[in-house]
């Protein structure tokens, strides 16, 4: 039991019993010390807000609390919120309800003046029998905070003619992770000057406004999600246009949703255009990836000048081998990698694909790295892999 709950349950009697045989000095110095945990304690709570699973009477709670008059809003540097949030029955008046949050939250996030970071996600259960608030960008124009970092991934229909106004308005923004959006007639405004980080979606054949406006900035790391791509030459053509951030991109990220079965060496071709795209790469995750049984794949690895990690999903979905046959593939795999990129010292191999009884889908994360010439060393890395986020994380 921790020291605070020891102190929480003692008898308030007893608590009364020794501040009466406390001296004034002493009281005075616990009601100092009182104030600033108070203090301390609310700076905590406030700070850094996860409303993100939070239903309809939280969030109205909370906004109340932020339009009060104690300035609570202004401890707030993050926050969590739900892109919308179901009414419950029996709360009172639907209308009325609805009607104060859309009051009441506009004026909550004018007043979470230091807010830094925002982050709006899709919500944890929807029923369309509900009413429904819908979080848009006009609950968030025309406040007074300064983001540096936005992520937006929920029905982007919503937002498709007030993005680049929201955007326009925040303009400190390095961080930026924007879902599919529709886009809207009206013409996008020069946005996110300070943009250095990104994570985009890229439907096959589209070229948004977004992702527009994200290859023409310096970006420094960029995740790109591709959807309804059949083929690699989809994401060879997302490539090509990205490519205008050649001379800063040092991470990149490749994910898609659909893995089409594809040849090895269509997969060296896609290896090669990022070599020749982006040359300063030192980081690299590529999509999922089903058949690297020959050389091509690790041959166009040669491509990369200054590549120092590379994190492969291997789809062993088809195979019907034994965990140790999958790592012992990958070990090959990667020494051939490694031999035709020497500026490599670390290949992260994550499995995926394989089922055991029950639907459970494990994934098996190895780490290879390069002790000194042609040699290498062989580690385990599951329990600290290296995951989904390394692209950003990894310096």
């Amino acid at each position: 039991m921790s020291t605070l709950s020891c102190l929480c349950i003692l008898p308030p009697e007893l608590l009364q019993l020794i501040i009466q045989h406390l001296s004034q000095a002493d009281l005075y110095h616990l009601c100092a010390l009182s104030r600033n945990i108070y203090e301390e304690v609310v700076l905590a709570l406030y700070r850094d807000v996860e409303l993100s699973r939070t239903n309809f009477k939280q969030l109205l709670t909370w906004a109340n609390q932020m339009v009060g008059p104690n300035n609570i809003g202004q401890k707030t540097c993050s926050l969590s919120l739900p892109s919308q949030v179901n009414l419950i029955a029996g709360l009172g008046n639907d209308d009325d309800l609805m009607e104060q949050l859309s009051d009441l939250l506009p004026r909550a996030m004018k007043s979470l003046v230091n807010l830094k970071v925002l982050a709006i996600v899709p919500p944890v259960a929807y029923s369309s029998l509900l009413k429904v608030y819908h979080i848009s960008s006009a609950d968030l124009l025309d406040c007074g905070f300064h983001l540096h970092t936005f992520s937006y991934n929920w029905d982007g229909v919503r937002w498709a003619g007030s993005l680049f106004r929201f955007l326009a308005e925040q303009s400190n923004i390095c961080n930026l992770a924007i879902g599919e959006m529709v886009d809207s007639d009206e013409d996008a405004p020069d946005v996110l000057p300070r943009l250095s980080v990104a994570t985009v979606i890229y439907r096959a054949g589209v070229l948004s406004r977004i992702l527009k406006t994200i290859a023409a900035r310096y970006l420094r790391r960029l995740r790109l999600e591709i959807i309804v791509s059949r083929s690699n030459d989809h994401i060879t053509a997302a490539l090509h246009y990205l490519a205008t951030v050649n001379a800063t991109l040092t991470h990149l990220y490749i994910g898609s949703e659909y893995v089409p079965f594809t040849a090895e060496v269509d997969h060296a071709g896609t290896l090669k255009t990022i070599g020749s795209c982006f040359p300063n790469l030192t980081f690299l995750r590529y999509l999922n990836i089903r058949i690297l049984d020959r050389e091509s794949f690790p041959r166009a690895l040669s491509a990369f000048k200054l590549l120092e990690i590379l994190q492969l999903a291997v789809d062993t979905s088809g195979r019907q081998k034994p965990i140790d046959a999958s790592q012992t593939h990958a070990c090959g795999l990667v020494e051939r990698c490694m031999t035709t990129c020497p500026t490599l010292h670390l290949v992260a191999v994550t499995v995926v694909g394989r089922r055991f009884k029950g639907g459970e889908q494990p994934r098996d994360y190895t780490a290879f790295s390069r002790t000194s010439g042609s040699t290498f060393q062989l580690g385990f890395e599951k329990s600290r892999p290296i995951g989904d986020d390394a692209w950003r994380e990894v310096m």
